[in-house]
């Protein structure tokens, strides 16, 4: 069974989709085949490419795996809109005659046309720093769940779920949000857990300054209680994951996208890694309580990763660019034989030197880090008083926590079968 991108006529009536387009997680899948496995969109007037987007084999319906590496349209046409601000079309050729219809969409050459007009020579938003993010209500339905609608009524809603009153500071709000959430949503695994953001806690700057909480929908802090600079700590912008998985998303190794009602990993890492191999196309487990929005501005998170280099000369900066940048720490002193740039860099590093982490958090990333089988042992006195934090096998049982999770997959998707039904 292949997944086809094959293009058709303008003129044609698209069919409508056909659940699952992507099926639940069977077996192992192949590598991609490097480097040509990219899904490229090339502006129609400029001839320049704004978006090299790696694409892998996905599984299908019928427990095969597609023949060739291929993405959900519906993901590139999300990511191209985040990038030009306008909604549009993907075709195979640059005049918008043969229009890209089929669900699925292998690696090769594309265009992308707004506005159904093939010469209109659109901008683009350069680097996520410089990127300014739509309107809740501009934002594609498929992001959306029946907890937190894409559309919020007339008036400010009114809070009435179990975490809308939720208290305590910066920490203890990671904790709350792994209690809350039991397991790894992505893995329903119970061990090495740790309560991420969604919007990484290094773009706290951007998540202010952007004034995200605005866009969410209850349009404040949850809990009210934080301060600005700390409103991306929200209990909506934490999910619980595995360690191993957490640290590959904050990589950018994959990012979440809407499929069939359901949130899939799809891994964008170009190179070979068991990862990919094991979690591409799993499905989340999302809490209630996250919010849609905050899952698409991570997704734009990742999509900025994949604009080549050279798009500063080549493609026009969209005139709703609004730089913002990592302050300096109010702290740092220059001497007098030392200056700082005028200018950070475009991406925000994922690691904070300001953040501040528990003792268990702590604890956790330093086994985590140590158990890496090419790494250093953990010296025996760490290992001594952080027992109660280790695995509680001294070797993890690869081929059980597969077959686990393979189990928990299955039921995610029967009990999806059962609620279309």
């Amino acid at each position: 069974m292949s997944s086809s991108s094959s293009s058709s006529s303008s003129s044609s009536s698209s069919s409508p989709l056909r659940p699952p387009i992507i099926a639940s997680f069977k077996r192992r899948l192949p590598e991609p085949e490097f480097p040509s496995s990219k899904v490229r969109i090339y502006h129609p007037t400029r001839n320049a490419g704004f978006l090299f987007i790696p694409v892998r084999h996905c599984p299908l319906p019928g427990n095969v795996v597609s023949d060739k590496a291929c993405i959900p349209l519906t993901a590139v046409l999300d990511a191209c809109q985040v990038l030009t601000g306008e909604k549009g079309v993907l075709t195979r050729d640059d005049e918008g005659r043969q229009v890209c219809l089929s669900d699925l969409v292998d690696a090769g050459r594309y265009y992308y046309i707004v506005n159904d007009n093939p010469k209109e020579d659109y901008p683009i938003f350069h680097s996520f720093d410089d990127w300014v993010p739509p309107r809740r209500e501009d934002v594609p339905d498929r992001w959306f769940t029946s907890v937190y609608p894409r559309v919020r009524p007339i008036s400010d809603p009114v809070a009435s779920h179990s975490w809308d009153m939720v208290s305590g500071n910066v920490n203890t709000l990671r904790s709350k949000a792994k209690k809350y959430d039991g397991v790894c949503r992505a893995t329903g695994f119970e061990t090495a857990l740790d309560a991420c953001h969604v919007v990484p806690a290094a773009l706290d700057y951007w998540f202010s300054g952007r004034d995200i909480v605005r866009q969410l929908y209850y349009p404040y802090s949850i809990p009210q209680t934080l301060s600005t600079k700390d409103q991306v700590h929200d209990i909506r912008n934490l999910l619980t994951l595995r360690t191993d998985v957490q640290r590959r998303w904050d990589e950018r190794a994959f990012t979440y996208i809407p499929v069939d009602g359901q949130l899939i990993a799809y891994y964008m890492s170009v190179v070979p890694e068991r990862h990919a191999s094991e979690f591409h196309c799993s499905q989340l487990d999302p809490p209630a309580r996250l919010d849609g929005y905050l899952m698409y501005i991570r997704f734009a998170y990742t999509v900025f990763s994949c604009v080549p280099g050279g798009c500063d000369s080549t493609m026009g900066r969209h005139p709703k660019s609004s730089r913002l940048t990592k302050p300096l720490p109010s702290s740092a002193e220059a001497s007098p034989c030392v200056s700082y740039p005028s200018y950070l860099p475009n991406e925000a590093d994922e690691f904070d030197p300001n953040a501040q982490m528990d003792d268990e958090t702590a604890a956790k990333h330093i086994i985590d880090y140590f158990s890496d089988v090419d790494g250093p042992a953990l010296p025996d006195d760490l290992a001594a008083a952080w027992a109660k934090y280790m695995p509680e096998e001294s070797e993890l049982d690869i081929e059980r926590l597969r077959s686990e999770w393979q189990a928990r997959q299955m039921q995610l998707r029967e009990e999806l079968v059962h609620t279309h039904d």
